[in-house]
């Protein structure tokens, strides 16, 4: 059974809508220890959640100045919900209930006169409520490994917390990658035909190779002088594909005999 729903028009996952059980309890439990372990290790998580997952887990660690969940929030998480609930709170009629019908346990409440208070309700419901059987789990397994991070709870918000495990969506920066970039086994005439190669290539090319050698297509926070890219050689022959290993950004890489080539290779 998934446990994630992916929202195309949010381009995020969120919650799958699971019955309570002692195993899916365990699997969500074990992502928070996961994302947790992650941040402490400064890997980066190839994720696609929303911000409000971060908000949620920054408030779980006691942090205060991060505001409750909103409209915003749902705004984000599920946009065509979010603007029915607009679409509602600017209708005046009385037959507003029937207009529109809200799929919760309070939906018999809702009149012309609450409206503001009903979908504030039914906003916190959907976001805290709905799917708590599987968001407290994720929730404490983070907190388990980081509950005494000063540091989350005092200087951090949800957009940096968010930063700090799935990197900066921005386009690679090729000569800010190489100050710390690291070539084992290469002629100098190669390494250079390697660089050049790298620039010359577009951003949604130089995207998948970023992906291709750290599982992630975004920079590091820092920026991308702290990517730390290994290339190592790895034998001759242009018949021969590149490899890496994600977890070390080490790039596996023949010597082949153009760069024609090599950049036929990278984008395999």
């Amino acid at each position: 059974q998934e446990l994630w729903d992916y929202d195309k028009e949010s381009r995020t996952f969120w919650f799958a809508e699971l019955k309570a059980s002692a195993l899916a309890g365990q699997l969500f439990r074990a992502v928070g220890v996961l994302m947790a372990q992650a941040l402490l290790t400064g890997t980066r998580l190839q994720v696609s959640f929303p911000t409000l997952l971060y908000s949620l887990l920054l408030r779980h660690l006691g942090a205060v100045s991060v505001a409750p969940p909103g409209l915003a929030d749902l705004a984000a998480l599920r946009p065509c919900l979010a603007k029915g609930l607009q679409e509602l709170l600017a209708y005046e009629k009385e037959d507003v209930a029937e207009v529109f019908p809200l799929d919760w346990p309070r939906g018999e409440e809702l009149c012309s006169a609450n409206r503001a208070e009903h979908v504030d309700a039914y906003v916190q419901w959907f976001l805290r409520e709905k799917f708590r059987a599987q968001l407290e789990p994720l929730l404490d397994g983070f907190k388990q490994v980081l509950q005494n991070c000063e540091f989350l709870k005092t200087l951090v918000n949800a957009v940096q917390l968010e930063q700090m495990l799935c990197g900066v969506e921005e386009p690679l920066d090729v000569q800010q990658l190489r100050v710390t970039a690291r070539m084992e086994g290469f002629d100098h005439d190669f390494k250079e035909i390697f660089w050049s190669v790298l620039e010359s290539l577009d951003a949604e090319q130089k995207r998948r190779f970023v992906v291709f050698v750290s599982a992630c297509g975004r920079r590091p926070p820092e920026g991308w002088q702290h990517f730390e890219l290994q290339v190592q050689r790895n034998g001759d022959g242009d018949d021969r594909l590149p490899t890496a290993y994600t977890c070390f950004t080490l790039l596996l890489l023949p010597r082949y005999s153009s760069g024609e080539l090599l950049r036929e290779r990278l984008l395999a």
